[in-house]
């Protein structure tokens, strides 16, 4: 979790079969894909935003986006509806929000087709750097449930796109506003191409961290932390970008929110994600490590004095 200490104990059950698996992921694929599919129509069906209307710019800041914002308040009721129905780790559930994650794919596609020129000024005007955002964005939370669903597909459930933390999607919103009322006012802030470059590489280098995590630790990595006893099967993994840093999934992660806000341009979310991130990196290491220390007593202790976390600050 990104966004809170909402833990609860992980308890052992029977792993899906891999039949069961590989069904699992071809209907979600199937559903992203979908999505895309159902961005590209309705931008096809839909006439072009007004330009000169203040409240259309307000609410679809780019054309392009509007496929994402007409579909968005049916997927948020029907998800909510499915939700309390059939439960987070319904194949139904999943889907819809793997439709919308593809919806919003087709969006950050459209952008960076339309923008893209075929090379990058070292200012750039044009929404760009949102287009490559949103395209980072919908990567980040597909693989995140990819990673869950094949290395501990016994707890894979919607949470493990990681899209219903509510702290996550207002400071990304907060952001976004950011973003589109600094373009439209402050347009010399945005498209600094060695702000922008810094920002996707710290991306794509958050990105290795934190899913190099997921790939070494497979079934020992969950979304939420184990303090309430260790499973029999969790061992202590201290090889791969765990011999790098103590927590590569949080260093990962901490990288890539920042550098999300580099890539934008955003001055003041850029402030504003490294110290909150760093906050919460802060507050809940300590906890975490009290009880990897319970489990794992001399070899984390070992492990500990020999690898740092790479967060600045936080020893």
């Amino acid at each position: 979790s990104a966004g809170g200490y909402r833990e609860r104990r992980i308890t052992a059950m029977e792993p899906p079969s891999r039949s069961q698996l590989l069904t699992t992921g071809r209907v979600i694929a199937a559903c992203a894909v979908s999505g895309s599919l159902a961005g590209w129509l309705l931008l096809k069906a839909t006439p072009t935003w007004p330009t000169d209307s203040t409240l259309p710019k307000l609410l679809v800041p780019d054309p392009l986006v509007r496929p994402f914002v007409l579909a968005a308040p049916a997927l948020l009721v029907t998800h909510k509806l499915a939700v309390d129905k059939f439960g987070k780790k319904s194949l139904l559930v999943m889907g819809q929000t793997a439709f919308g994650i593809g919806i919003a794919a087709a969006c950050s596609f459209f952008i960076i087709r339309r923008d893209w020129t075929g090379s990058v000024p070292f200012h750039d005007t044009s929404n760009l750097p949102f287009g490559v955002f949103l395209g980072f964005l919908c990567f980040y939370h597909l693989a995140e449930w990819t990673s869950v669903a094949m290395y501990n597909p016994a707890v894979v459930s919607d949470d493990s796109f990681l899209t219903n933390e509510r702290h996550f999607t207002a400071a990304m919103l907060f952001s976004l506003a950011e973003y589109f009322l600094q373009r439209a006012f402050l347009p010399s802030l945005k498209g600094w191409l060695p702000v922008c470059a810094l920002g996707a590489g710290g991306i794509v280098f958050g990105e290795v961290f934190r899913k190099g995590a997921l790939y070494c630790a497979q079934h020992n990595f969950t979304h939420q932390i184990e303090d309430r006893g260790k499973r029999n099967e969790h061992t202590l993994v201290t090889t791969g970008v765990y011999s790098l840093a103590r927590h590569p999934g949080y260093f990962g992660w901490f990288v890539w929110s920042v550098s999300t806000q580099l890539l934008l341009c955003n001055p003041l979310s850029a402030l504003l994600f490294t110290r909150v991130s760093w906050q919460f990196f802060h507050d809940r290491i300590p906890y975490e490590e009290y009880h990897l220390e319970r489990f794992f007593g001399q070899q984390w202790r070992d492990f500990k004095r020999r690898v740092p976390t790479r967060i600045p600050f936080i020893e």
